[in-house]
């Protein structure tokens, strides 16, 4: 036999269902009114026979639109909280009754997050390869420039350089310069929004699979090693 106690969780109004030690908020917030009770009703399963009470007289609970204090019940009956006439989502409840059923369902596995975290960890790898030759390719548009002043300077010197050849050198270097300088702007606007990107994909990817909590950027070892439960749902993790 099964008892589950139905009610309203006090400080965001959710539908609140509890048994022994398990207690779950479901449905969206603000959904139940005021009317109904935190805990309003017993919900009662032996075998395949389901019976509603109220837990006060002061609740009221409707059965296809009449009050009860005591009744048995079906999924395909319309049941009502409270005086705002709440009525009671049954797959929430029995979506809630079979994880107390079917314990061995409350494990999921998540063995691919693995390849996950290494997919994260080398494109990761590889913006932060490129953002570093963008970084150093700045840094060599002054040692460049020097350069290419320099050896114009050193053709010059010596008498063997012509205009014609400190035009090309200089065009050279001026090209270069722009090249480099085009390659390291584009870049600079380019790695930030694939790093987002990615982190994006990763919120969404690296997460358990039943409620979807994200384990963090942390490698999947230490997840391995130190998580035994999800830290939402408490659903077991089969590595």
């Amino acid at each position: 036999m099964i008892q589950v106690l139905i009610g309203r969780e006090s400080v965001k109004n959710r539908l609140q269902l509890s048994t022994g030690n398990k207690t779950e908020q479901v449905g969206p917030l603000g959904a139940v009114p005021q009317s109904v009770s935190k805990q309003h009703c017993l919900l009662t399963i032996d075998g395949k026979v389901m019976t509603i009470t109220n837990r006060n007289i002061k609740n009221a609970t409707y059965v296809n639109g009449i009050q009860v204090e005591s009744s048995k019940v079906t999924q395909a009956d319309v049941v009502e909280l409270g005086y705002g006439h709440y009525v009671l989502n049954w797959s929430l409840v029995m979506n809630f009754i079979g994880k107390l059923q079917d314990p061995v369902s409350q494990e999921v596995d998540i063995s691919g997050l693995e390849s996950v975290w290494q997919s994260y960890k080398h494109q990761q790898d590889q913006l932060q390869r490129t953002q570093t030759m963008t970084n150093v390719l700045r840094g060599g548009l002054p040692i460049l420039t020097i350069g290419g002043v320099a050896l114009g300077f050193i053709i010059n010197k010596d008498g063997k350089g012509t205009g014609a050849h400190m035009i090309v050198i200089y065009a050279v270097a001026l090209i270069l310069m722009v090249l480099l300088f085009v390659k390291s702007f584009m870049d600079a606007r380019r790695i930030p929004k694939q790093k987002e990107e990615l982190n994006k994909r990763m919120l969404h990817r690296y997460a358990c699979p039943k409620c979807h909590y994200f384990f963090g950027f942390q490698p999947y070892d230490v997840i391995r090693t130190n998580l035994d439960a999800c830290p939402k749902c408490k659903v077991k993790l089969k590595k």
